[in-house]
């Protein structure tokens, strides 16, 4: 063979490696390709990983606060606060006191933390008007006026529970003589009832007035024929009571008792 056949013949033996070479590397690649998984995508978010949402502050029955604080039930006031309403009527938490459920106060910052001053009294809030209360010394969910001196702007009303109380104790509502303030169980002529209410101060005997609340502590008021009068409250037929206790027309009666006045 001569030396131009050898070398043609290395050429076509280069040439003919050359391109096994490419198709295996062509074959192997569309095999890679053809086999290898994609690309696993994020896992998506389940209940299980999803981030946690912020609660917002809770009621104590559960239900979400109002915002600053709600009054019925109370809620979004740190502890030993109360949610009030401010003197402009808008709500804000206070710092309670030391007064207890049924007794006088100028300002909610008096009472015991949960309890509001309304109309001149300690009271537990609450939010349906005419619903039974439960608490202590609770009676009826009404509506009390919030005067300027009691914290509250002019109009201003809290729905608060009514206190029960005995009537034939001065000082079932806190009661104290010669006190600044003053509360006492008060007859209600509009359901029947009794209720720990702002007083007098006084004990009024003889005076003027034109209601109960007017005479203090143990006292109503009277009418007589050409005015109203305080008189001391007692029962017909009770020899400790005054002589000659004089029953209401018509009957004032209180959890079966009947109830009169002095003369």
């Amino acid at each position: 063979m001569t030396a131009f056949a050898r070398s043609f013949t290395s050429c076509i033996a280069a040439a003919a490696l050359a391109g096994a070479c490419a198709t295996a590397e062509t074959a192997l690649s569309t095999d890679e390709a053809t086999t290898a998984p994609p690309d696993a995508a994020p896992p998506a978010l389940d209940a299980g990983n999803k981030p946690a949402p912020v609660a917002p502050a809770d009621a104590s029955d559960g239900s979400t606060c109002e915002a600053p604080c709600g009054l019925a039930p109370q809620c979004g006031c740190a502890a030993g606060q109360t949610c009030d309403v401010d003197v402009s009527g808008a709500r804000a938490c206070v710092t309670g006191g030391s007064l207890k459920v049924g007794v006088a106060c100028l300002s909610t910052r008096e009472c015991v933390a949960g309890l509001v001053c309304a109309d001149g009294v300690c009271r537990q809030p609450c939010a349906t008007v005419g619903a039974t209360c439960t608490g202590d010394r609770a009676g009826t969910c009404k509506t009390y006026a919030v005067a300027p001196t009691d914290g509250g702007a002019p109009g201003v009303t809290y729905t608060a529970c009514s206190v029960t109380c005995a009537y034939d104790k001065e000082d079932a509502c806190g009661f104290e003589p010669n006190a600044l303030l003053a509360a006492a169980c008060v007859y209600q002529p509009s359901t029947g009832d009794v209720e720990c209410a702002k007083v007098s101060r006084a004990q009024v005997q003889s005076g003027l007035c034109e209601a109960d609340a007017q005479c203090g502590a143990g006292r109503v008021c009277v009418e007589r024929p050409d005015f109203k009068t305080c008189r001391r409250l007692c029962k017909p037929g009770d020899p400790a009571a005054c002589g000659g206790c004089t029953a209401f027309a018509p009957p004032r009666v209180v959890a079966g008792v009947a109830y009169g006045y002095c003369p």
